[in-house]
């Protein structure tokens, strides 16, 4: 994935680590997740909706096999910074149980990723159902607004946690900017699912 900057200043002092990968599996499945979901910075308690990824090398000196990892780090969109909400507390952002798992690609799985339900421990969803689901869950009357967090999502090895931003947390803000963050939610699922991306 390219990455282009004419300001590599401001990029800097923006970006965030998303966190660290060693699976080929999960290098690869990044770009996909980049456009199903919104990204939530804790440090700096705002939402991105529109960003780049960049990749550096580094050894994990924690790991006796010092095995090779990628440092996965997010840089908000310099053209789109409209798209980033702000003062959302990290109180508004829950755990929702359910996690992306990177596999193998394969007939079932052609995207090299599987949803796995928290109301299941086996039972695996292509990333097809998954986005059903997703979208299902968002468009309810308590939507769960999906996200990955910066830091936290990709800390449990092959597995992204997927989180959830609660609205009822967020009552501080307009209800003009409520609603459109749910929208842009909403929004970035729907235009995967359309496109038939899954």
């Amino acid at each position: 994935m390219s990455f282009n900057t004419t300001n590599e200043a401001f990029q800097s002092a923006m970006s965030l680590v998303l966190g660290n990968v060693s699976d080929q599996n999960q290098i690869n499945a990044l770009p996909l997740l980049k456009l199903l979901f919104c990204v939530y910075l804790p440090e700096t308690a705002k939402l991105i909706t529109n960003y780049q990824l960049k990749y550096s090398n580094e050894r994990n000196s924690v790991s006796s096999d010092l095995t090779c990892q990628k440092r996965v780090i997010v840089q908000p969109d310099k053209s789109a910074l409209h798209h980033t909400f702000y003062n959302i507390p990290q109180e508004a952002i829950r755990y929702t149980g359910i996690e992306v798992r990177c596999c193998q690609k394969s007939e079932e799985f052609p995207h090299g990723l599987a949803f796995r339900q928290p109301t299941s421990s086996s039972a695996m969803l292509s990333v097809k159902e998954g986005i059903s689901e997703l979208l299902r869950l968002a468009l309810h009357a308590k939507p769960v607004l999906p996200v990955i967090v910066a830091g936290k999502s990709m800390a449990n090895g092959k597995a992204i946690r997927i989180y959830r931003l609660e609205l009822s947390a967020i009552q501080h803000l307009s209800k003009m900017v409520n609603n459109g963050i749910q929208q842009v939610i909403t929004d970035k699922l729907q235009r995967v699912f359309q496109k038939k991306v899954a």
